[in-house]
């Protein structure tokens, strides 16, 4: 609800000073709401992993409770660091980054997911192309691509595939798997859903607002095989414009 001007000077600078007032607070329920949102769906798989690792730990005999304890210590400690990361993003406001270091980048990523991958025989393959050099805040990047790789673990098969690939003005990094190809049509496969989550939807819809949020863009770049990519800015000269 906004107020509107009566042609009145002292009436219409209140108005003008309450709309920006609610401009404000609007904005500020927005970025909870947006953060409870993502809080809840970047958690889920660790959350998982954590109360898999624990369980696994109780159910067999002569386990070494203080290295289980020591390994879900540490899987805590990732999951505060990721909430304090979505905090950061949400209070955000666009900014010029300095380039992220591309190499920097996948050995996080490989930290990350490969003992969970090669847990369910799914190899994780990087590959640099070029080099690479993408503006963007590295938080942002490692949360939608943390997105991009649980969705092709969810709903893809068979090897898990994340290209970083230097273009003439800007960097593409690709991220695929195995599976079926996909028929859906692209524009729902970025809808957010409800309930249980059940579709790609929630987490594609929030990797491709961090992709714009950095002056970028995502979207489906193949069904066959099912390949997500990201378009960021490159470092250079000039900051690119993604349009």
């Amino acid at each position: 609800m906004r107020t509107e001007a009566v042609g009145i000077a002292e009436i219409d600078s209140v108005n003008e000073s309450l709309n920006r007032t609610a401009t404000r607070l609007g904005d500020l329920v927005d970025r909870e709401r947006a953060f409870s949102a993502d809080a809840s769906h970047q958690l889920r798989t660790p959350l998982t992993g954590l109360r898999l690792q624990l369980e696994a730990a109780l159910d067999a005999p002569g386990t070494d409770l203080r290295a289980a304890i020591g390994g879900a210590l540490t899987t805590t400690d990732q999951l505060q660091a990721t909430i304090d990361e979505i905090l950061a993003l949400a209070r955000q406001t666009p900014s010029v980054h300095d380039p992220v270091d591309v190499d920097e980048v996948l050995d996080s990523i490989r930290e990350r997911w490969h003992s969970a991958l090669a847990a369910k025989g799914k190899p994780l393959r990087l590959a640099v192309i070029g080099a690479p050099r993408p503006r963007v805040d590295a938080t942002a990047l490692n949360q939608m691509l943390d997105v991009l790789i649980d969705n092709a673990d969810r709903h893809g098969a068979g090897a898990i595939g994340l290209t970083v690939r230097a273009l003439d003005d800007a960097v593409a990094i690709d991220v695929s798997d195995e599976g079926a190809p996909l028929t859906a049509d692209p524009a729902a496969l970025f809808g957010k859903v409800s309930g249980n989550d059940a579709g790609h939807g929630f987490g594609l819809a929030l990797a491709r607002r961090l992709a714009e949020s950095q002056g970028g863009r995502l979207g489906l770049s193949s069904p066959d095989p099912p390949t997500f990519t990201v378009l960021l800015p490159a470092a250079g000269p000039d900051m690119v414009r993604m349009g």
